[in-house]
């Protein structure tokens, strides 16, 4: 078996399994260390006296390795000792309801996840009180909101975000629902010309057809679930999952209970916003008015 069909054994696995979000970064981490070190599926699994099927499902997340095999197997790929005990710890964790990260690697890891959730997405439901989503930002909306960072973090942090949003616009994109409050397009973000081209850019995912864009007016009062940024990602072949993002930290769940919440959070933020024509209607009326304050500054 050749490095592609071991790769193709690995999707059918995924396919097949209910995978957790960390079940799924455990697995991409073994595999990027075993790729690292030049060792094909089978010379590991010989090395480790395993079937190349066990490694195929190592690095699929559908396996859960007893840590002393794991261990042995980071040791025979030259792991460093920092990553070593990253993915340890991953692996002690990897049952856990909750997967939760703050800066570093680990927050690393836990947003390539998101994106691999996100490409594989058929459906996407991304509420907001603050922000205009991420996949929907224009660039300079998202220099603008990452002001005061070094510029090289910025350049790199923007370029990604900017890839994450091909999907949007891809053959059989995913849809995409961003529930956002009313306060996101009066918050003036990068100036007037920033905030008018942001609009401007929403109103053309709207009319493309496969983004449907929905406010809540400021009148409508708070909306349950809207005091932190989070996304249902709605897959073709597994549970949907959840991600919660906050200040320099995320948390991602996948537990049928948990996952529930959101659903159900998603139908009561609905029923408080306009409905999509209303909601393109305001938004021109922004870009409209972000240009008039543009042209009298």
């Amino acid at each position: 078996m050749n490095d592609i069909e071991v790769w193709l054994t690995t999707l059918w696995c995924m396919a097949r399994t209910n995978l957790t979000p960390l079940s799924r970064a455990l697995g991409d981490a073994i595999r990027k260390q075993r790729t690292a070190s030049g060792l094909t599926v089978r010379a590991l699994a010989d090395k480790m006296g395993l079937r190349h099927t066990a490694i195929v499902r190592l690095e699929g997340g559908t396996r859960r390795a007893p840590l002393d095999e794991l261990a042995a197997l980071l040791g025979t790929v030259g792991t460093p000792p920092d990553e070593r005990d990253r993915i340890m710890a991953m692996a002690r964790d990897v049952d856990r309801d909750t997967w939760s990260t703050s800066g570093g690697s680990g927050a690393t890891a836990q947003l390539a996840t998101l994106v691999r959730y996100e490409r594989e997405a058929i459906a996407l439901t991304e509420a907001n009180a603050l922000l205009v989503p991420g996949l929907l930002q224009v660039e300079p909306y998202i220099r603008s909101v990452m002001e005061g960072l070094p510029p090289d973090v910025i350049d790199a942090r923007t370029y990604y975000r900017i890839g994450r949003q091909q999907i949007l616009t891809r053959a059989e994109p995913p849809k995409m629902l961003a529930l956002i409050d009313e306060a996101v397009l009066a918050r003036t973000i990068g100036g007037p010309a920033v905030m008018a081209h942001q609009m401007d850019h929403l109103v053309s995912l709207v009319d493309a057809g496969n983004v449907e864009v929905r406010v809540i007016p400021l009148a409508a009062g708070s909306a349950a679930m809207m005091a932190s940024g989070w996304m249902l990602v709605e897959l073709p072949d597994g549970p949907p999952v959840v991600h919660l993002d906050h200040a320099q930290a995320g948390t991602m769940l996948h537990t049928r209970r948990d996952v529930a919440a959101f659903e159900q959070a998603r139908d009561t933020i609905i029923a408080a916003t306009l409905n999509p024509e209303a909601s393109r209607q305001m938004i021109t009326r922004y870009a409209q008015s972000y240009r008039s304050t543009q042209s009298e500054e």
